[in-house]
């Protein structure tokens, strides 16, 4: 199966076996920031915030499985990861518009109704994000290049990361 999205809105999933089809979903709107496989539904999270969960088999995506990050975390997001262990997506954020001593963040935020992301402050604007794929470590790297590690879920810097 293969998922592809862009700045439409529209998620386009491809089912190799069987034969091919396809299927354009989405509300086309926000360009879509990432794709995550977690069990059997695709997600798709836009540049608002908002996270659509499409079942393969169907191609439909449920209204009541919409959700949306809270209002204190839908500006500024730059990058997305998702983390499939703890089913959580990682964002990292500039919000260097704020004219605030941290220019960057980064959250974690498990895509459930009044789930609530943690986050820490980053200096600078993050640029981008990448989950570990067995660990609970998130990398991102920041605008002028500097490279991070924190532990998942809780941001921690990751001590002696060598």
């Amino acid at each position: 199966m293969i998922a592809t999205a862009n700045r439409d809105g529209a998620i386009r999933i491809y089912q190799l076996n069987p034969p091919s089809r396809q299927r354009a979903q989405g509300n086309g709107i926000d360009a879509v920031v990432r794709l995550a496989f977690s069990d059997s539904a695709v997600l798709s999270f836009d540049s608002e915030g908002r996270v659509g969960r499409f079942d393969p088999v169907s191609l439909k995506e449920k209204e009541e499985d919409k959700v949306q990050i809270p209002s204190d975390f839908q500006s500024g997001i730059k990058t997305v990861g998702f983390h499939n262990q703890i089913k959580s997506f990682v964002i990292g954020y500039d919000l260097s518009f704020q004219k605030k001593p941290f220019a960057g963040q980064l959250a974690v935020w498990e895509p459930h109704p009044n789930s609530s992301p943690t986050s820490c402050p980053i200096k600078e604007a993050v640029r981008s994000v990448n989950c570990h794929p067995t660990k609970l470590i998130a990398a991102f790297v920041t605008l002028g290049g500097t490279l991070g590690l924190r532990t998942l879920p809780e941001l921690q810097p990751v001590p002696n990361p060598i």
